[in-house]
């Protein structure tokens, strides 16, 4: 995936993985993770918690970019960023996270585990 001409980083769903763990007695713990890959003008990325939240099975969450200032541009260099989203406890027992990168939307299926 090239992201040397985007104005944002590139996500691949096939990296996104979305899980619940949850410990009778204890609050759920939910983490969300994927990788976005940008050129030499993106400086950072992360996931975030969207505005808007349509229901309490699907959580929304936004792929936030920051462009840094071009030094050194190197058109063919591509940064790998590792991201992360984490709810400690987990708002709600979701069945979905869907991840919207600009005009790109996904949904992630969230995976239970004891």
């Amino acid at each position: 995936m090239s992201a040397s001409l985007q104005d944002r980083p590139g996500t691949d769903p096939a990296t996104f993985f979305a899980n619940i763990i949850e410990i009778p007695g204890q609050p759920h713990n939910l983490r969300v993770t994927g990788r976005a890959i940008g050129d030499y003008r993106v400086e950072s990325v992360k996931l975030v918690r969207a505005h808007h939240q349509p229901n309490t099975h699907l959580l929304v969450l936004d792929v936030d970019a920051r462009l840094g200032p071009v030094e050194n541009p190197h058109p063919d260099i591509e940064r790998v960023f590792e991201l992360e989203y984490k709810e400690d406890p987990a708002r709600h027992r979701y069945n979905k996270v869907e991840i919207v990168n600009g005009s790109q939307r996904f949904e992630v299926n969230v995976t239970f585990t004891l």
